[in-house]
């Protein structure tokens, strides 16, 4: 029974795919994405907002830098059982965007991005283009200022990029970090 699901599936893909390569990309529509944690909202597809959910959604879409191995899996005669939201051990990882990587001393990791990764052209929004380190480096917090200021939608300036702002007190026992006074943060 499991075998004729899983031929099923595959001749359901490879259709797909067929008439996915057959079209031209059509823009617009509704995307509606089922999260494994159905709890959390799938508002943010942005990896530094939801870092260990990201393969969740995306993984089958959007390639990650550096990823587990799955041909070193148990399944496959491996070593390593891949648990959902566990510790990948160095040697079980692979480079999907990263094709080398290794670190400079305790405190910088140095990765080599692979060459002619491209984002496509979308008509109206953007030019295809090469994926640079830049594109990789705006997912780590700013040396300096709010650690959001790059995605920041309420972002104030300069005051963002050169200071961290104070605590402030939240709801309940939350705390949150922004130049923006709280009072003003909640009619917003």
């Amino acid at each position: 029974m499991a075998r004729r699901s899983l031929l099923l599936s595959v001749l359901v893909v490879l259709l797909i795919n067929h008439t996915a390569w057959a079209e031209e990309p059509q823009y617009g529509g509704n995307l509606n994405v089922g999260t494994v944690n159905v709890t959390l909202s799938p508002l943010s597809w942005d990896p530094a907002d939801w870092t260990w959910k990201s393969n969740h959604d995306t993984g089958v879409v959007r390639e990650q830098l550096i990823s587990g191995d799955l041909e070193k899996s148990v399944r496959k005669g491996g070593e390593y059982p891949f648990i959902a939201d566990a510790y990948l051990p160095t040697d079980s990882m692979r480079g999907e965007l990263a094709e080398s990587w290794g670190w400079e001393n305790d405190l910088t990791l140095v990765i080599k991005l692979r060459q002619n990764v491209m984002f496509t052209a979308k008509p109206g929004v953007m030019k295809a283009r090469h994926l640079v380190a830049d594109d990789i480096v705006e997912l780590s917090p700013p040396a300096k200022g709010c650690a959001f200021q790059r995605r920041c939608p309420r972002r104030l300036g300069t005051i963002c990029d050169e200071m961290v702002p104070e605590w402030q007190q939240g709801a309940g026992q939350h705390m949150i970090r922004c130049h923006i006074p709280l009072e003003e943060l909640i009619t917003l």
